[in-house]
């Protein structure tokens, strides 16, 4: 009876070391908690106006190819005051590309939505277009573009009322 039981904790140890992932590859996997904390970090960042903050969530490429501190800085002349309210993010879009069983691209959208700003009365989203991963273009990893976007009372966007930070798309063919 031992024996059995031996063998049966010792086949089932086995199964189970067989698919252990490193705990880095356990974090990439959990893209709830990345989108959510994302969405919640931009969202204090903006709060203390950390402008050096909020460029380090960009990926290398918006990095190099936008003028971020300027686009942020009109942001904050444009939205008074600090985000005193929102509702939890939710993940409004995203996907992934896999080759040979692996995870190669991976999108979110996290967006916040109901934002209130303390000097101001109208509500907004903000939407996050991001990677967190992309192994053949590892630059494109981190956040791609912000919106902060008008909402109505019935909560539709206004396409006429938006403010856009970093690229609106990245090129594939690069």
């Amino acid at each position: 009876m031992k024996r059995k039981l031996l063998c049966l904790l010792i086949s089932v140890t086995v199964l189970m070391l067989s698919g252990c992932t490193s705990l880095s590859e356990i974090k990439k996997l959990d893209g709830d908690t990345i989108v959510s904390d994302c969405a919640k970090e931009v969202a204090e960042l903006i709060n203390q106006r950390d402008t050096d903050g909020l460029i380090a969530k960009f990926c290398t490429y918006t990095q190099e190819n936008c003028e971020l501190e300027a686009e942020i800085n009109e942001m904050y002349e444009r939205f008074d005051g600090k985000i005193v309210s929102y509702d939890d993010y939710i993940p409004v879009g995203g996907g992934y590309s896999m080759r040979d069983g692996k995870i190669k691209r991976r999108s979110y959208s996290p967006t916040l939505r109901n934002v209130r700003f303390e000097n101001m009365n109208d509500s907004f989203e903000i939407y996050i277009s991001m990677e967190d991963i992309d192994t053949e273009y590892p630059e494109r990893e981190g956040i791609w573009q912000i919106f902060i976007r008008k909402v109505d009372d019935e909560g539709h966007v206004s396409s006429d009322d938006q403010f856009v930070i970093g690229v609106s798309c990245i090129d594939d063919n690069k």
